[in-house]
């Protein structure tokens, strides 16, 4: 398998003219109590709202990724600790298919400062305001999943303690 700089998977097939496998992996984080929750979103330069990513570097894991590129993305640390995972496949462009990984995070902390060169802005939005933003069907349902596996591990937490 042959990788470019920013972990861009060339097949074999591209090498011939075919299409281009990309992978990029985020993570989905969740801050505040059911009813107060906010969600961590990055406005894309496009203009769209979605979860920070970004492409696999070589040699990196997906969980790897995910960490960096929300803490280059948003200036905030956080740690993947749970097996929550889920994808979307999509080809932003002819001869591109590219499987983005997203993850739930656990803010550790880092102040909130998006890397402007990569994104436009970075934000806490309520849960209802994320659910307006986030144009992509997928991403609406990637969300909807965590949100309900973040309160569903809150919960469970709960009661143990």
């Amino acid at each position: 398998m042959k990788l470019t700089k920013k972990g861009r998977i060339i097949s074999p097939s591209k090498l011939a003219g075919q299409a281009v496998r990309e992978r990029s992996c985020g993570a989905i984080v969740f801050l505040g109590d059911e009813g107060e929750e906010r969600v961590l979103l990055v406005q894309h330069n496009p203009g769209h709202w979605s979860f920070p990513k970004g492409h696999v570097e070589e040699g990196e894991s997906d969980r790897e990724t995910a960490v960096r590129e929300v803490m280059e993305e948003t200036g905030l640390h956080v740690r993947i600790s749970s097996d929550f995972e889920r994808s979307s496949t999509y080809s932003p462009r002819q001869g591109i298919y590219k499987t983005v990984v997203f993850f739930l995070g656990d803010l550790l902390g880092g102040t909130l400062k998006p890397q402007l060169s990569e994104v436009k802005a970075a934000d806490w939005l309520t849960i209802k305001e994320a659910d307006k933003v986030l144009i992509f069907d997928r991403d609406r349902e990637i969300f909807k999943e965590a949100l309900d596996y973040h309160r569903q591990k809150k919960a469970s937490q709960e009661i143990w303690r």
